[in-house]
């Protein structure tokens, strides 16, 4: 995973996606949300987010849907 968090390969990952798997990734990330919830995973809230502790990075997505809807680019 830290290959991944340097910028010249973060970048080269931004290049090879559009706004379709974006989307896609949004929506996977909300059902495997709702998955946990059903599975009764621990959710931790702290500072006003919401994310379960076995996979925080899943609530990464309400910030980037914000971002699409605000941009008119979701409904």
């Amino acid at each position: 995973m830290d290959e991944y968090k340097e910028e010249g390969n973060f970048r080269r990952i931004l290049a090879q996606i559009d706004l379709a798997d974006v989307k896609n990734a949004i929506d996977r990330s909300k059902w495997i949300m709702n998955r946990n919830h059903e599975n009764q995973l621990k959710l931790v809230k702290y500072k006003g987010f919401e994310y379960f502790e076995d996979n925080p990075s899943l609530a990464v997505w309400e910030s980037i849907e914000r971002i699409l809807i605000d941009c008119k680019l979701k409904s």
